[in-house]
């Protein structure tokens, strides 16, 4: 089980690898475009560094539940109770 663990542990990390190494690509791409194009460039980075904080601020949550979850749920829980959950903290039904 723990040679799965590692191995799957290895998979992220080379795909976490690929993913930065093509992030990086694009954002220096980018620059070639610059002043023929500087409003669409500024837009892209903006939006591939919002989605790029937003990845990594899931990952931390991820993290989070991981080192915690036996400590805070007795068993998996239901479909049903994971929708009404989503439902109840996405819908801005928490906003006053």
């Amino acid at each position: 089980m723990n040679e799965m663990n590692e191995n799957m542990h290895e998979n992220m990390n080379e795909n976490m690898n690929e993913m930065t190494e093509k992030y990086d690509s694009i954002i220096e791409r980018m620059e070639f475009f610059r002043e023929k194009f500087p409003n669409i460039v500024n837009l892209w980075k903006h939006f591939l560094k919002k989605k790029k904080e937003s990845f990594l601020q899931n990952l931390i949550q991820a993290d989070f539940f991981l080192d915690n979850c036996e400590n805070v749920l007795k068993e998996d829980l239901k479909p049903e109770t994971i929708t009404l959950l989503y439902l109840l903290t996405n819908n801005n039904l928490n906003e006053t």
